[in-house]
């Protein structure tokens, strides 16, 4: 059974002063000494607030954008793995399927390469457009049946 933590100073005070009748706004401005309540000063002075400096949470090197080493090498083992298993998967999109296929793994097992995802969507679209306007691709007809636009006898 665990122990009961010992009750804080401020947590007294916060007590006796609810107990007086204040809010809890009253309370904590009342132990910080006036902090939430504007106070007004014979000077005519204004209180001044050291701002703290914050650290940056950026650790190491970053080649291009927000990607790393590490990012990198474990993307592209990723891709290396996906490419090596799915070596024709999806005919003329086989490199985009690639890239999607390693983005999820790399997002399944919790590793750096999950950017991989977008870019093979994005590398997929674009062949998709590209075939589009070339006129390899046709678009699915929204007609009835038929044979696909062949001859009737």
């Amino acid at each position: 059974m665990a122990k009961k933590r010992k009750v804080s100073a401020y947590n007294r005070h916060v007590g006796r002063e609810m107990k007086a009748g204040k809010t809890m706004k009253q309370a904590a401005a009342s132990w910080k000494g006036g902090g939430s309540t504007k106070v007004k000063r014979s000077s005519g002075g204004t209180r001044k607030v050291a701002k703290r400096k914050t650290k940056s949470t950026r650790r190491g090197s970053r080649l291009l954008g927000n990607i790393g080493i590490k990012g990198m090498l474990s993307g592209g083992a990723m891709l290396f793995a996906a490419q090596s298993l799915l070596p024709s998967v999806g005919g003329a999109y086989a490199p985009a399927v690639q890239k999607i296929a390693a983005g999820v793994g790399a997002k399944a097992i919790g590793v750096s390469g999950a950017a991989l995802t977008g870019a093979g969507l994005m590398e997929a679209g674009s062949m998709l457009i590209r075939g589009l306007l070339s006129g390899n691709i046709a678009l699915p007809s929204v007609g009835g049946g038929g044979n696909g636009g062949g001859y009737d006898y």
